[in-house]
């Protein structure tokens, strides 16, 4: 018996037509999982209508000093977002590394989909929007 991934789907939040159906364009296995994540990451508790638990703390601390302290409050909250609202990714390791020269944080995430036997690493910045 073959051994079947599940494919994740979800619609593109950036609402773009299908060339050829005209429907909504939809985001598939890494690509949706990148969405929802980034979705999460930029949601603030209390955000969501009828859903105030769904969100995590960046933005408050992304407003403190860049030290170790907050270093790894970014990174504590990264991993119990991923670890509370996203099931379909089995989490290996997040490293956030301050960036004192650009005033940022640069992170680095492993995982893997589940039923997928290959990691996905995702590197990206947060920094303070005004």
């Amino acid at each position: 018996m073959p051994i079947t991934t599940r494919k994740y789907t979800d619609f593109d939040l950036n609402f773009a037509r299908h060339p050829v159906t005209g429907d909504i364009t939809k985001k598939v296995d890494v690509a949706s999982i990148m969405q929802s994540l980034r979705s999460l990451f930029a949601t603030s508790f209390y955000e969501r209508l009828f859903r105030p638990n769904i969100g995590c703390n960046l933005k408050r601390v992304l407003f403190d000093p860049i030290d170790a302290g907050s270093t790894t409050k970014i990174k504590n909250e990264v991993e119990l977002t991923i670890r509370n609202f996203e099931p379909r990714v089995d989490l290996q390791t997040v490293e956030v590394i301050p960036n004192y020269d650009d005033h940022r944080y640069d992170v680095q995430i492993v995982f893997y989909i589940v039923n997928n036997p290959n990691p996905i690493t995702v590197n990206f910045f947060l920094e303070r929007v005004r």
